[in-house]
């Protein structure tokens, strides 16, 4: 993320608005640089309309689990489109942000995109949770 984006981010955050559309797709967006995003995102109190197109960057799982909290704290958000295919997200942290944008009771309109990624270096790898599972059944034989 280059400074201008990262100004235009902060500018974002002292005015209150209430519609986002941005594509960032295939600009090489890291972890930290989306987590400043985020962060400047959770200060927008009228957001009622946010598309991100974050598709072919290198996000992985944290980020987007902080992702989801900011985006549920919208309490004014009513069309939500994240499209975050073609990056290393674990399946469990997909399902975490869809667990808690599915929380957003006002949310009229949602569409999420997302590849299906064994995240082998994250902490909620499904590998992971696949041997959970296996030592859970065999205990129970």
């Amino acid at each position: 993320m280059t400074n201008s984006h990262q100004r235009y981010f902060l500018l974002l955050s002292f005015i209150l608005i209430s519609i986002i559309w941005t594509s960032l797709k295939e600009n090489i967006l890291n972890c930290p640089q989306l987590s400043k995003m985020i962060l400047a995102l959770a200060k927008l109190n009228n957001l009622s309309s946010l598309k991100l197109n974050l598709s072919n960057n290198d996000i992985k799982c944290q980020p987007v689990i902080e992702l989801a909290e900011v985006v549920r704290q919208c309490q004014n958000l009513k069309l939500l489109e994240l499209n975050l295919q073609q990056n290393p997200i674990g399946i469990f942290a997909n399902a975490n942000l869809y667990q808690q944008i599915s929380k957003i009771t006002q949310l009229v309109e949602f569409s999420f995109l997302f590849d299906y990624y064994e995240c082998t270096n994250c902490y909620d790898s499904y590998s992971s949770y696949e041997e959970e599972d296996d030592s859970v059944q065999n205990k129970n034989k």
